[in-house]
């Protein structure tokens, strides 16, 4: 959901012409990417998981280990800081990008923010604002989203545990319908089968 929401983000920052999102995944110390669909099948499929260690650096792995936005402003800075980068920029049609950390409210990183901008763009404060403002912004609602995901997990958890499948005495068939009560989806009537 919050990727379908960046998808039309472009407005809010000059007329991007995509935006992505690197999400952290702890375990594999890894980002992993939401490559727009527009994007060659080839570069999308190598930049699905960008590794944090042992390969060069990009704007967005720059960003995430640095916590800081990293702003490539044309092809004569990308060429300078990022060369290995020059024939997938190429091949998408990138002129500037920025990359911006996302953090969550313990301060640890989650994540990083792309944007890109085929045409030459003015990486003023405005625009700087901007994108500073979207970031936060991205930030809160993926910690929303992975709480709504931490509930809905628990939950059902709960509600396995609750439901403990009906033995049945021999003979018989029985049916039973759970329906939850309150906003969580857990609670409500208890049943049990005596014979």
């Amino acid at each position: 959901d919050v990727i379908a929401v960046l998808l039309d983000v472009h407005r809010l920052v000059d007329g991007a012409s995509f935006v992505n999102l690197a999400l952290h995944d702890a375990d594999a110390r890894v980002l992993r990417l939401n490559v727009p669909s527009h994007v060659d099948g080839e570069v999308a499929d190598r930049w699905a998981i960008l590794p944090l260690e042992g390969v060069p650096p990009t704007p967005l792995s720059d960003a995430f280990l640095g916590g800081r936005p990293v702003y490539v402003r044309g092809p004569a800075d990308r060429r300078a800081r990022y060369p290995h980068l020059e024939p997938d920029v190429e091949t998408v049609g990138v002129t500037a990008t920025a990359a911006l950390p996302l953090t969550g409210e313990d301060g640890r990183p989650i994540g990083a923010l792309g944007v890109a901008w085929a045409a030459p763009v003015d990486l003023g404060p405005s625009l700087v604002a901007r994108l500073d403002l979207v970031a936060d912004l991205c930030a809160q609602a993926l910690q929303r989203a992975r709480r709504t995901d931490a509930t809905s997990a628990l939950v059902a958890k709960l509600q396995d545990e609750l439901l403990s499948g009906v033995v049945a005495p021999e003979g018989l068939d029985v049916a039973v319908a759970y329906r939850p009560g309150g906003l969580l989806g857990f609670g409500g009537d208890w049943y049990d089968v005596v014979p």
